[in-house]
């Protein structure tokens, strides 16, 4: 199957996320000195990375845009569904937000060659993650199939997230 632009550049920034995390300490949690960050590939719906020693999970959010030292008021989120069922039982992630450099006037958003020397992290701890940040839109797929998916609005807790790098 092929990626599109979107999911290309989501699976950089958790990349990037799970490098820098390993080469700055590891988990944010448990912040022992064994454990180490791994990617989730498409296997847990709703969490991106996992801490292999306290089990901790991390939702990563990929932005692409020209000036990478600020957060953008909303972030494109993930399907509701699961998301609502976790939230509903009371179940809140940390979100990492890389944000890498766009390519200026290239049509999909494109990352520009040298994104890891510009590219920015941003860490939410999961206390400020709870269902009021998401809003729920509806899109639809290329085959026409109905695809509820969020938002999430951070403007009411842009200064509780933290700038890694």
């Amino acid at each position: 199957m092929t990626l599109t632009p979107n999911q290309q550049n989501g699976n950089l920034g958790e990349q990037f996320a799970a490098d820098w995390l390993n080469n700055n300490g590891g988990c944010l949690f448990c912040k022992s000195p064994h454990s180490k960050i791994k990617l989730l590939k498409n296997s847990f719906t709703g969490v991106d990375l996992i801490c292999d020693f306290c089990l901790k999970v991390y939702q990563v959010k990929t932005v692409t845009k020209p000036n990478t030292s600020t957060l953008p008021n909303t972030i494109p989120g993930a399907q509701w569904p699961p998301l609502e069922k976790r939230l509903k039982a009371g179940i809140c992630h940390p979100i990492l937000v890389p944000i890498l450099q766009q390519q200026k006037g290239v049509t999909p958003k494109t990352v520009v060659s040298n994104w890891r020397k510009t590219a920015t992290l941003w860490y939410l701890g999961s206390e400020w993650t709870g269902e009021p940040l998401y809003k729920v839109r509806n899109t639809k797929r290329p085959n026409g199939n109905l695809l509820i998916m969020t938002t999430i609005d951070v403007t009411s807790v842009k200064n509780k997230f933290i700038r890694l790098q």
